[in-house]
């Protein structure tokens, strides 16, 4: 019988370190830009509203229901998370985007 015990607590134990460890991951956003010629990777942490984000240098990042918002020394990069597009200075780059840990 205490060995059952042990079992249902190290599985318990197991179940809230996954839980914990799933949670600091989804704050780790990563959008997968594609076009015609162009693949374009870009990795965000939610929490952090200045960050160095790759090929873009340091941008202010804002993530509102539909829209993740950079602003940078380039401009300003809003990724549509319903429709997928990604504008660039307001204007549609032609590329479409999927979206990790959202």
């Amino acid at each position: 019988m205490p060995t059952k015990q042990i079992y249902i607590f190290l599985f318990g134990l197991f179940v809230a370190i996954s839980a914990s460890s799933t949670m600091v991951l989804a704050s780790e956003i990563t959008a997968t830009c594609t076009g015609m010629f162009d693949l374009d990777i870009y990795n965000f942490v939610s929490e952090k509203k200045i960050q160095v984000i790759e090929k873009l240098g340091e941008v202010q990042f804002v993530q509102t229901e539909g829209f993740i918002t950079l602003d940078g020394s380039f401009g300003e990069m809003k990724f549509d998370l319903n429709s997928g597009t990604l504008y660039a200075n307001e204007s549609d780059t032609g590329l479409y985007c999927t979206y990790r840990g959202l």
